[in-house]
């Protein structure tokens, strides 16, 4: 489940870029999976959970509005 900010968000980029918000989003993610992926089976990576933008995953809760801090 999406946050309703997190779905304007993705409707922006659909107006921006002419693309379907639920493709665009797929792709995003698979490649937000995929790094993440080959941080953690880098041995040297501390923290294989941080995400490059900044933001921390934190896979034991749902995003919220409130938890975004959106």
């Amino acid at each position: 489940m999406i946050t309703r900010a997190t779905y304007a968000k993705l409707l922006q980029v659909a107006e921006l870029t002419h693309l379907d918000p639920q493709e665009w989003a797929d792709a995003i993610l698979a490649q937000m999976a995929d790094e993440l992926i080959m941080a953690a089976e880098k041995p040297d990576v501390q923290n294989a959970w941080t995400v490059t933008a900044g933001s921390e995953v934190r896979p034991d809760c749902e995003p919220t509005d409130k938890s975004t801090g959106l």
